[in-house]
C-alpha cells in the first residue's frame, strides 16, 4: 500500500459506516509520522492495514470523587489495500492475523492526532508473537491516521456503564531488513 489508500479500502470502509476515510483516502497522500514514532533504522514495514472498530471506554469512581471514562481497550478489523479483512485487533492490543501469526503491544511512544478530537498516534513494541505467518517477526507497530475513538465527554458516567466509541485508524507493521 506504501502510505495511501486503496479505492476498496475506503469503498470496505464506508460501507461499515466509517465515512472518516474519505478525506484521508482522497488524497492518496503518504502519511508522515512523527520523528518521536518512528521504529529504528533497521526496521522495514512488511504491511500497513487499515482499521475499523471500536475505542471502549467503562465509567469507574475517580480518587477525586465522581466518576471517569477509563479506557478499556478496543476491538477492530483490519484490512489490506484490497479491502479484504486479513486481521483483527483485540484488547492488550494484540492482533491477529489470518494467517495464524499474533503479536502483542506495549505503548512506546506517542504524539498528539494532527486533528483535535482524534486517537493520539502510537508506536508500539511487539512482544510474544506466535505463529509463523506475517506478524511472526513484527517488532514494531505504528498507529496513524486515526479518525474518533476519544473517551466519550459528554456522555452521562454511570459507574459501570461502558461505551464504545467508532474510530478508524492506519497500523503499519515493521520487522527487521532482511
Amino acid at each position: 500500500m506504501k502510505g495511501r489508500c486503496a479505492i476498496g479500502v475506503c469503498r470496505v470502509l464506508m460501507l461499515l459506516g466509517s465515512a472518516m476515510w474519505v478525506s484521508s483516502c482522497a488524497t492518496n497522500q503518504p502519511v508522515k509520522a512523527p520523528e518521536a514514532l518512528l521504529p529504528p533504522a533497521n526496521q522495514i514495514m512488511v504491511t500497513e492495514l487499515l482499521a475499523s472498530g471500536t475505542q471502549h471506554y467503562v465509567c469507574q469512581p475517580a480518587t477525586s470523587g465522581g466518576t471517569q471514562w477509563v479506557s478499556a481497550g478496543s476491538e477492530a478489523d483490519l484490512f489490506d489495500d484490497g479491502g479484504n479483512l486479513v486481521a483483527h485487533q483485540t484488547k492488550g492490543p494484540s492482533w491477529i492475523m489470518a494467517d495464524g501469526s499474533r503479536i502483542e503491544g506495549t505503548l512506546s511512544a506517542s504524539a498528539p492526532a494532527p486533528k483535535q478530537g482524534d486517537l493520539q498516534w502510537q508506536l508500539l513494541t511487539a512482544h510474544d508473537a506466535s505463529g509463523a505467518g506475517k506478524f511472526a517477526h513484527v517488532q514494531w507497530i505504528q498507529q496513524v491516521s486515526t479518525h474518533g475513538g476519544l473517551n466519550p465527554e459528554g456522555t452521562a458516567c454511570i459507574v459501570g456503564k461502558v461505551s464504545r466509541v467508532p474510530y478508524t485508524a492506519t497500523y503499519r507493521f515493521f520487522s527487521p531488513k532482511s
